[in-house]
């Protein structure tokens, strides 16, 4: 009988124990069965308590969010309790009290000058409507007046006193008064005139009229703005569909008024009411009064010329051939 083999022993030794450390099926699944038995013994409860810790993390934070804006009210609330206004109010109630009811009270008595209506417009709504108004007016007398006469800029400013409004030679501007509330027929007759003043301009029909007869030249070219303006106004307002006949008698009227020295609403009367007899005028108004306000027999014949002329650039030029280039009335306001 051979002795065992020494070598096949130890083989066998070695491989007996080879099941400790297999990795066949049955191992596997009690491996399984031991890792479900670790996460439900341990892992899975923790996992839910984080769950939970979380949750109340969000509930706790929420409550802190809607607490802030308490808090915050409190600090500001604080903040105005402790102000000096508010200590001044608890030292001085019946000071308070009367600040209170001024400002209360102080929107409807308006006692501050210059506080606007609550629909009056600012002056520069106010500028901007003048202005819009003008130049349509301007527009609708040009159309009248045709012959290339033109205005280039029209100005909403402040002017002197009782000016209504102004033409300047040369520039072709027409400035109107922005401290006057114009009604539609002052305007229409207003911008008529100043534009009368540019047939004068721009046709030249100033430069045959000799030096001597310049004062003179001033009132005739006046009374002819007011005469000729009052008939272009007319032809607007016609052209409007309104009574532009009506317009013309009533603007003649006025002005002829105005003009005659016995008439108590005539601007001598007014001025002499204002300023005492004709002595103690203010040499600047005497000027303006004798260029402006002739006689009304003046008024009458200018009148006259306009309607024999119904074009205005040829009626301004009648005009300015019969006073300033012939030699009649070579005396200044003989007329």
């Amino acid at each position: 009988m051979s002795a065992p083999n020494t070598h096949d022993a130890a083989l066998r030794s070695r491989f007996a124990g080879r099941s400790a450390y297999t990795t066949s099926t049955a191992r596997r699944r009690t491996g399984a069965r031991s890792a479900a038995r670790d996460l439900l013994g341990g892992k899975l409860p923790n996992r839910c308590a984080s769950q939970a810790n979380g949750r109340s993390r969000d509930v706790l934070s929420g409550r802190v969010r809607r607490r802030k804006p308490a808090a915050r009210a409190l600090r500001l609330a604080r903040r105005i309790d402790a102000s000096c206004a508010v200590v001044q109010v608890r030292r001085h109630p019946g000071i308070a009290a009367w600040c209170l009811l001024w400002v209360l009270l102080l929107p409807q008595l308006r006692v501050w000058r210059g506080l606007p209506a609550p629909n009056q417009p600012s002056p520069t709504e106010q500028a901007a409507w003048l202005r819009d108004r003008t130049e349509d007016a301007v527009h609708k007398v040009l159309r009248v007046i045709e012959h290339g006469v033109t205005i280039r800029e029209i100005g909403v400013r402040r002017l002197e006193p009782k000016v209504l409004a102004c033409y300047w030679n040369g520039y072709h501007q027409i400035d109107i008064s922005s401290e006057i509330c114009f009604s539609k027929d002052e305007l229409l007759s207003t911008v008529s005139h100043e534009c009368v003043h540019a047939i004068f301009d721009q046709a030249h029909l100033e430069r045959g009229c000799p030096r001597a007869k310049w004062p003179a030249r001033q009132l005739i070219e006046e009374t002819t703005a007011y005469v000729l303006g009052a008939h272009i106004a007319g032809i607007v307002r016609t052209r409007e569909g309104g009574n532009g006949r009506a317009l013309t008698e009533k603007l003649l009227s006025e002005y002829r008024s105005s003009c005659d020295p016995m008439d108590p609403e005539s601007m001598h009367q007014k001025v002499a009411a204002k300023h005492g007899t004709d002595d103690e005028y203010p040499p600047d108004m005497e000027m303006s009064i004798s260029i402006h306000f002739g006689s009304p027999e003046l008024v009458d014949r200018i009148d006259a010329i306009c309607r024999a002329n119904p074009d205005p650039l040829d009626a301004a030029r009648a005009v300015a051939e019969i006073y300033f280039m012939s030699e009649e009335a070579a005396t200044p306001y003989s007329w």
